[in-house]
């Protein structure tokens, strides 16, 4: 692993990076290699708390397959079961939009295959919805009754589109733990 990490640095595919491993509740790998940043030479160290994009979803995705694992939670469950207006999403199909042929389930969300977007990655046709959407939404709960009246960009379960699933997991994540997602 530490080769590994030091030929993406050697290679120019990353400034840093670190990686740590933990077994039986033991740290037996941390390492940090390269730099912290690309305007300095500060060398990167196990100890420095650095910006890393997208850390919700590893975080999130865990968090869910716990309840998974607690059978707080079903994997192929609806989402509706959890944020009830996940009921009434609708699909862009051929231009119309419509019901799509099934609900959207805890797994399409964890694999992006819910057919939910982001704004950048949605279809042309689907991008007037996401402008503004987020405006004045402040909390996981009005962020996914929003994004539930957001159409699809695909049927459930049928094509990756990375988008907004794991804001919605967050939520599911609240409504089955009763906790705020932060906790």
């Amino acid at each position: 692993l530490q080769d590994w990490m030091q030929s993406l640095v050697d290679d120019g595919k990353v400034v840093g990076c670190m990686a740590q491993i933990t077994q039986g509740g033991e740290t037996i790998f941390l390492e940090a290699i390269g730099d912290r940043n690309l305007e300095s030479d500060e060398d990167l160290t196990v100890d420095q708390i650095v910006r890393i994009y997208s850390m919700s979803k590893p975080i999130t995705s865990a968090a869910v397959m716990q309840l998974v694992e607690q059978s707080r939670l079903g994997i192929d469950d609806p989402v509706s079961m959890y944020i009830p207006e996940f009921a009434k999403v609708k699909v862009i199909v051929d231009g119309k939009i419509k019901s799509p042929r099934r609900e959207i389930t805890i797994r399409d969300l964890l694999t992006h295959t819910s057919g939910i977007a982001y704004g950048f990655s949605a279809p042309d046709e689907l991008k007037p919805y996401f402008e503004n959407a987020f405006s004045n939404v402040h909390s996981l709960e009005n962020a996914a009754k929003k994004i539930a009246t957001l159409p699809l960009a695909a049927e459930p379960g049928s094509l990756f589109v990375y988008g907004l699933n794991i804001d919605v997991l967050g939520r599911v994540i609240e409504v089955v733990s009763e906790q705020e997602f932060e906790a």
